[in-house]
């Protein structure tokens, strides 16, 4: 396990199965996102195969269309994109009946968007990350809070491009449980 500080963003990789595989080249954390959701859903698929499923083109990266496409083909329920707060999206991880997928700007380029599993919303927030090497994140809710939109810069993005999150569960019936226990 090793620990880097980079600004006031802590990274922490770990080299067992507590942290995502990392992405295989640029442009790949989509189809990576989709992996790590097969694999804490007990059913890994390779990230060759999710990217032939979803018609992934590594010089595009992944939209939002194909995140749904690759959450249907790994066998995977979820809600359509939404514009959640953090505190809805720590509700509903606290009922352990879902996975969230947040896509968010990561590294110097304002525009560089990138997908992450977010694994806690509750005073810090850490995100199981797609980077090469695998790894966490863990930042300030209101540093998170810059970066939680598509497109554009940080300061230019309108609010209808801000804080889109992908619900994802196991099964139906748990997408049923989850909408009975957190209200939208």
């Amino acid at each position: 396990m090793k620990l880097t500080k980079e600004g006031k963003t802590y990274t922490l990789v770990f080299e067992d199965e507590e942290s995502p595989e990392g992405r295989k080249a640029e442009n790949w954390c989509g189809v990576a996102a989709l992996r790590w959701l097969s694999v804490v859903a007990g059913q890994p698929i390779g990230q060759e195969k999710i990217a032939e499923a979803i018609y992934f083109d590594p010089n595009e990266g992944t939209d939002g269309d194909q995140i749904l496409m690759g959450v249907q083909a790994i066998g995977l329920y979820s809600s359509p994109w939404m514009q959640l707060t953090l505190e809805q999206c720590q509700k509903a991880l606290d009922t352990q009946l879902c996975q969230i997928l947040v896509n968010w700007t990561h590294g110097d380029h304002p525009d560089y968007n990138h997908y992450s599993s977010l694994a806690a919303a509750d005073g810090r927030v850490v995100l199981q990350d797609t980077q090469v090497d695998g790894g966490i994140f863990i930042l300030r809710p209101a540093d998170f809070q810059k970066r939680w939109h598509y497109g554009e810069s940080f300061t230019l993005a309108a609010e209808n491009e801000r804080n889109w999150a992908l619900v994802i569960t196991k099964s139906l019936a748990d997408w049923q449980r989850l909408l009975q226990g957190t209200p939208t």
